[in-house]
């Protein structure tokens, strides 16, 4: 177990605070208190991870401390286990209403107690994980467009696009959840490209274009092939790629685009029509779908795009227009 887990115990009973403290006092950082008032206010200064928490206390019990942990934001991640010689389907009820995520009957059996503080650990650990892993996503994404003329909402936006044409077109919820989170690193190879380039006024040289053109490769470099981050690697690969064959950088065609490029393509396409760039001006969502329909100078949708995907874009264009007006 981590040593950096916390447990508060909470129990007025003075034996049962030192058999606790011998079963859990190795793996965890521990905080003890004998009353609900004292209990909230370790609980407000350290800001436990586990509550071990007795219903049964002279002062106020465990489900009126329960009632008001729930009300502290800072504690909306704490997990409550309670402890009551009375374990009958009511109690446990009430408790569950409350909030509670557990209940550990008295006597309590020492192995018991231990797998299931154990248990809430690893779920603790594992949250953590994720939010550092999705804060480094982000992190990632907002360097990425530090060097870039476009605004942190546009990877935002773009995370929007692409889970809303993926829902709509009837992929998974797991696929869904994950093109939300691994959008906003399509552009991260332009790490690597001059910040002169990238924000150059004007046409670029042949040479330019091809430094350009290189960040999806950049970016493919940049985010490996763990297979945590295969749709991440995908996007940032494949997500300038044309149905027709003409995109970069390995001129994929058809299907053999993967899926969630072909899909961000569109969403990052949208977002740049309807964004003021270097080389034009901020286009209407009106303007914007009329290129998407009719094409223009620059744009050729049939050609770029998976027709069905741009099919089912332009039958809902209203959700895009919603999702770019409440994050502009």
């Amino acid at each position: 177990m981590l040593k950096d887990i916390r447990v508060l115990v909470v129990d007025d009973n003075a034996l049962n605070l030192t058999i606790i403290r011998g079963i859990l006092e190795k793996d965890y950082v521990l905080d003890f208190a004998k009353t609900g008032k004292e209990a909230l206010e370790i609980a407000k200064k350290n800001t436990p991870d586990i509550i071990l928490l007795d219903i049964m206390m002279p002062d106020m019990d465990g489900y009126e401390v329960l009632g008001y942990i729930k009300k502290i934001p800072t504690l909306s991640k704490s997990k409550i286990i309670m402890i009551s010689a009375l374990v009958n389907l009511d109690s446990r009820l009430r408790g569950y209403q409350l909030g509670a995520h557990d209940f550990i009957g008295k006597p309590f059996d020492d192995d018991e107690l231990k797998a299931k503080i154990d248990i809430f650990s690893e779920l603790t650990h594992t949250r953590e994980l994720k939010e550092a892993f999705d804060y480094t996503i982000a992190a990632l994404s907002r360097a990425a467009e530090a060097s870039d003329e476009e605004t942190g909402y546009h990877i935002v936006r773009v995370n929007e696009y692409s889970y809303t044409l993926a829902r709509d077109f009837g992929l998974d919820d797991q696929f869904c959840r994950q093109i939300r989170c691994f959008a906003q690193m399509h552009d991260v190879g332009k790490i690597h490209v001059s910040k002169e380039v990238l924000n150059k006024q004007g046409p670029l040289s042949k040479e330019e274009f091809v430094e350009i053109k290189a960040h999806p490769i950049y970016g493919a470099k940049i985010i490996g092939d763990s297979n945590q981050l295969k749709m991440a690697f995908e996007i940032a690969l494949h997500h300038h790629e044309k149905w027709d064959g003409t995109g970069y950088p390995n001129g994929l065609a058809g299907v053999s685009i993967p899926i969630a490029g072909r899909i961000v393509a569109i969403a990052d396409v949208y977002d740049a029509l309807r964004n003021e760039r270097c080389y034009k001006p901020a286009f209407s969502h009106e303007k914007t779908m009329d290129i998407f329909k009719n094409g223009d100078n620059r744009l050729k949708p049939t050609s770029h795009f998976d027709p069905a995907l741009l099919e089912i874009f332009i039958a809902n264009h209203e959700k895009y227009e919603a999702i770019y007006n409440s994050l502009c």
